[in-house]
């Protein structure tokens, strides 16, 4: 008998999911032919692993199979003929099997969650817990993306942000679905760790509240709302204000845990005011910071003047102090005393409010903060002296003594007026009126001439003589 001969056998090697893979059915024996009737030993055509074997990503080869469905394994002893049930049969296909590749094959597959959230250290990093390395059992495991879920136990956080899930890529570009294997994301068998990266959206819905801090409460500024979690420059739009102080600075502060106010800046973000400043769900407090106004209270001498020559003496001051009639300094001046009551006046003429201790910056500058310099001026008294006259007769006999009397007379300073007239006389003279000095050789002054400022000094006392001829 001749062996009949010229079968073929070809081979289907079911990896068409792998473009990378090697197909048998491209090579030039794919496709065995001229097969005699008892040749045998067709598993060793094509094996995986050696020249011309099929390849498939994430598998093992695990043999050539008589049927589609994989469940006649190919036996190397089997012949054509135990294959086909007649020789009318001229072909016969055999079918690739594939494991997938896992641990128990010697593959240990790992995912690696970064949580991207290193801004946040109350954030809960996957990566500190037990699990945040995932070991895949196999080239095909998906589901990947609810492993480690924000807001379910041990899924990551990150103070002000949502989380928006896994990504691929450390771009985030590339979002992870849940039906990726670890396969799809390795792209080859050898990529043993794959890391997956949690992209966050930052939150936009926080709020400022804002406390005048002993200012005028109707100036309190509207709270501020569709705060970002980075945003700066939070102060708000309107300025409160504080009658005789201004903000200070940028003007705002939050308050940490131990109740101490801690001044912020423009670029302070929402994030440190909310996390250093005791913020609560999802609001914060700004508390505004103070700084008393300068102003200046004059003490205007008024016509008198200072030790140093100067007419005004500047005090700065704040917009409560008060206590300035007692602070007052003590100007002089020529022939007038500081008045005992009413010695300080906001008017020139004195006509005005007169200072005393209990009156503040505030009542002098009549409520307006913006008056910056306030004046008050000394009131005068002019002082008086007395002018006594002397009918200079001691040294003389009494036969030629004066007779008459006069009385002592009052004069105030820059006030003019006339000496009394004469009323001595005496027997064989003539009066020739008055000087200063009994001999004659001081000042003189004529009867009833009329004087002015004869002293500056109060409560003096003046003494003219009668000169006789």
């Amino acid at each position: 008998w001749d062996e009949i001969g010229g079968f073929q056998v070809i081979y289907e090697e079911n990896n068409d999911d792998d473009p990378t893979g090697v197909d048998v059915d491209d090579l030039p024996n794919s496709v065995v032919t001229d097969v005699k009737w008892s040749t045998s030993g067709f598993d060793t055509t094509y094996v995986s692993g050696v020249a011309g074997g099929p390849t498939r990503k994430g598998y093992d080869f695990a043999g050539w199979f008589k049927d589609a469905g994989l469940t006649n394994p190919y036996a190397s002893a089997e012949a054509y003929k135990d294959l086909v049930a007649s020789t009318s049969v001229t072909s016969v296909t055999l079918y690739a099997k594939w494991d997938v590749k896992h641990s128990d094959a010697g593959v240990d597959y790992k995912v690696v969650y970064e949580e991207n959230n290193n801004d946040d250290p109350s954030g809960v990093d996957v990566d500190d817990l037990p699990n945040s390395v995932v070991t895949v059992v196999d080239w095909l495991t998906s589901g990947l993306d609810t492993t480690f879920v924000s807001g379910v136990a041990g899924g990551p956080t990150r103070q002000g942000y949502a989380f928006a899930g896994w990504f691929k890529d450390a771009g985030l570009t590339q979002a992870l679905a849940s039906s990726d294997t670890y396969g799809g994301i390795a792209g080859d068998d050898t990529v043993t760790t794959v890391t997956l990266y949690a992209k966050w959206d930052e939150l936009a819905d926080f709020i400022i509240h804002y406390d005048v801090n002993g200012g005028n409460v109707a100036t309190t500024p509207a709270d501020r709302t569709g705060v970002a979690w980075t945003d700066v420059d939070l102060k708000p739009a309107t300025a409160p204000t504080f009658a005789g102080r201004h903000l200070d600075g940028y003007g705002w502060a939050y308050r940490d845990a131990a109740g101490n106010l801690v001044a912020i800046s423009a670029a302070t973000a929402y994030s440190e005011a909310w996390t250093l400043g005791q913020g609560a769900g999802k609001e914060v407090t700004l508390y505004a910071l103070w700084a008393d106004n300068v102003y200046t209270l004059h003490y205007d001498s008024n016509g008198g003047q200072y030790a140093d020559g100067s007419t005004d003496v500047p005090v700065v001051v704040k917009w409560s102090d008060s206590g300035f009639l007692t602070a007052a300094p003590a100007p002089t001046r020529t022939g007038y005393v500081l008045r005992t009551t009413g010695a300080w006046n906001d008017r020139t003429d004195g006509l005005g409010t007169a200072l005393d201790d209990i009156m503040d910056y505030a009542a002098l500058a009549g409520g307006n903060d913006t008056v910056l310099d306030v004046y008050v001026y000394a009131q005068w008294d002019p002082i008086t002296y007395v002018v006594k006259f002397n009918s200079n007769d001691a040294a003389y006999p009494t036969a030629e003594a004066a007779t008459g009397a006069m009385a002592d007379q009052t004069f105030t300073y820059d006030v003019s007026q006339a000496l009394d007239p004469n009323a001595f006389a005496r027997r064989g003279y003539s009066f020739a009126g008055w000087n200063t000095a009994s001999d004659g050789t001081g000042i003189a002054y004529t009867d009833a001439q009329s004087v002015l400022n004869l002293s500056s000094t109060d409560g003096d006392q003046i003494e003219l003589f009668a000169i006789w001829d």
